[in-house]
């Protein structure tokens, strides 16, 4: 098994990150860290670690660094961990049970932004997500969480492995390709710790959404027609799985003072014939949250006068 672990400007956070890995109770073959030429001390820090280091000469974004360190990988099974998060100790002993025990391609898990990891209890296990189930499971909000995934090598090559040049959603992209070469098992526990911090590549921003809702469209028209045919209820579920995830987003972004997101949104609405009607009905249920939250606070500040 090989561990790769792309880092940009890692140099605060790496160090945790290998000792993380260091901690696991099934140990990796080797560990390869791809340094996306960074301007800091990530180098200097990722040679005292003892890993497999690779120096970018120009930086190319966390897919084609992920790329390299997949083909640097020599074990059949990779997992790629992000260089600012951390992982639980049993993260990869229950991640390679599940691909076991389920014959699953690719195992993720949820991930904390807490300073502790909450207990995993002894009788945890996976869910399995397995052809028309999977793929309208994909076209929700993405459950695969980049820093948690440990999937096998060798449908990750068939499918060319990330797009490189991808900046943003490139690792949903990559989960909605491989959603069609087998099954995922998707852990009950939550065994990475992910770091929030303002130098993120991952936060939500409108260029995230715009490509997430491209992969996902594409990804939707697709499956329809390679196998609506195969699945004849395909259709009506992953139109359910669009409008949960639209309702994610929405709430996500609705009290954005800007209103940039809101206003990708409601674009994507107006050309996108199959949203359309999903929009209205969620536009409709949220006209309605400023005045009832502006009630709440009313209350309250009306208990808060008669005490």
């Amino acid at each position: 098994m090989s561990v790769v672990i792309p880092a940009f400007r890692a140099a605060a956070f790496l160090g945790e990150a290998i000792a993380s890995v260091r901690a696991q109770t099934v140990q990796p073959g080797e560990v390869i860290v791809v340094d996306d030429c960074s301007p800091d001390d990530t180098v200097a820090v990722a040679r005292t670690l003892d890993v497999t280091l690779v120096e970018s000469t120009s930086n190319g974004g966390s897919a084609r660094a992920r790329n390299i360190g997949i083909a640097r990988a020599s074990g059949s099974i990779v997992a790629f961990l992000d260089a600012d998060d951390m992982w639980h100790p049993r993260h990869l002993e229950l991640s390679l049970r599940a691909l076991d025990e389920s014959g699953a391609i690719l195992c993720s898990s949820r991930t904390t932004t807490g300073d502790v990891f909450p207990p995993i209890a002894e009788t945890s296990g996976h869910q399995h997500f397995a052809e028309r189930a999977l793929l309208a499971h994909m076209l929700g909000p993405n459950p695969v969480a980049q820093t948690t995934c440990v999937l096998r090598r060798e449908p990750l090559q068939r499918v060319g492995g990330y797009q490189d040049g991808e900046r943003h959603a490139e690792d949903y992209q990559l989960w909605l390709r491989l959603a069609t070469q087998g099954s995922f098992a998707l852990l009950d526990a939550v065994t990475c710790r992910y770091r929030l911090h303002p130098g993120q590549t991952s936060r939500a921003s409108v260029s995230m959404f715009e490509k997430a809702w491209e992969h996902r469209l594409r990804a939707f028209r697709e499956w329809q027609a390679q196998f609506g045919d195969r699945f004849p209820t395909l259709e009506q579920e992953c139109l359910a799985a669009l409008d949960h995830a639209l309702a994610v987003d929405l709430t996500a972004v609705w009290y954005d003072l800007d209103r940039p997101a809101r206003d990708f949104f409601e674009g994507l609405a107006d050309r996108t014939p199959e949203l359309r009607p999903i929009w209205n009905r969620q536009l409709a249920t949220r006209e309605a949250w400023p005045l009832a939250r502006l009630r709440k606070a009313a209350r309250q500040l009306l208990r808060a006068d008669s005490t």
